[in-house]
């Protein structure tokens, strides 16, 4: 295999791909860590309570794209506004 500064980006996606096929094979050797767990339980603690709720994925997409950036403005309200309400949801 070449060096990976001489690869194409197609080629290290490729490469990538392979990778994450063969490691996917082998997830019950690699257990996950306990602050996983614990993020997972809060995750779900506030989606119950309404505290957390789940965003279109095109949308969370353009909030991270967007997010140092106040002045952008989508439908007339400005995104960091969007991303802190829940009314149009």
């Amino acid at each position: 295999m070449r060096p990976l500064f001489e690869m194409s980006r197609t080629e290290k996606l490729r490469v990538m791909e392979a990778l994450w096929e063969d490691l996917s094979h082998e997830e019950d050797d690699l257990p996950s860590p306990a602050w996983h767990q614990e993020a997972l339980a809060q995750t779900e603690q506030a989606t119950a309570t309404g505290e957390a709720q789940f965003i279109d994925w095109e949308e969370a997409k353009l909030l991270l794209r967007h997010a140092a950036v106040p002045d952008k403005v989508r439908n007339g309200v400005p995104l960091l506004a969007r991303f802190n309400s829940t009314q149009d949801r």
